[in-house]
């Protein structure tokens, strides 16, 4: 990534020797990168997830859900699974993406990202042990192209949905399913523009 934060060498800037915002190289006599950034792809965390039961519970109960008060009961979900757009074997995914800074006393600014399994109880969904990482950018400077930077998490996760899905291992039932993944919420909003192709709100299978 450019040092001073500009873009991500990615995309359509993956071949370029220097920053065209800065002008700042990208690499160093060495040919090593003046800076870096820090991707974790969402597939394999998935599977893992699945196959180390975290989601069975989804598949119980005589395939029915637990009773939610939030997204799971509202009609446009509902009415996704009763035309079969949606299935249980299928991860509804949320993106989210801010700023932090991680020490009080010193300049530490850094952006974090995260995916956030939906079809989870609300009153686990947001706890630390089941949030996917995404991705971490170092500061301090502020992000000038943040397309260039999700580029690499966006690129893997239309990649799985190109292939039909993730295979994944059901512990419970002892069978490989397929696992679509579908991205139905982007917070904050600011990157709802970069998300706009894949970005299914229930209604469509996205690709990029």
């Amino acid at each position: 990534m450019c040092t001073n934060s500009c873009i991500a060498y990615t995309g359509l800037y993956k071949l370029l020797e220097e920053c065209p915002q800065c002008l700042h190289p990208h690499r160093n006599h060495y040919h090593d990168p003046f800076k870096t950034f820090t991707t974790y792809p969402i597939g394999p965390q998935i599977q893992q997830r699945r196959t180390d039961e975290l989601l069975e519970r989804l598949h119980q109960n005589g395939g029915k859900l637990d009773v939610y008060d939030d997204f799971l009961r509202g009609s446009d979900y509902l009415e996704a699974v009763i035309n079969g757009d949606i299935t249980d074997d299928d991860t509804l995914l949320i993106f989210s993406m801010d700023s932090t800074q991680l020490y009080h006393m010193k300049q530490s600014d850094c952006w974090l990202y995260i995916w956030v399994i939906l079809n989870l109880d609300p009153n686990k969904r947001y706890k630390v042990r089941y949030i996917l990482p995404a991705g971490s950018i170092p500061g301090p400077d502020f992000l000038k192209n943040i397309d260039s930077f999700i580029f690499p998490s966006l690129y893997h996760l239309a990649a799985i949905q190109n292939e039909g899905g993730l295979r994944i291992w059901d512990g419970g039932q002892r069978w490989l399913s397929s696992s679509r993944l579908r991205l139905v919420f982007v917070h904050p909003t600011t990157l709802l523009l970069s998300f706009a192709p894949m970005v299914v709100f229930l209604q469509i299978p996205m690709a990029m």
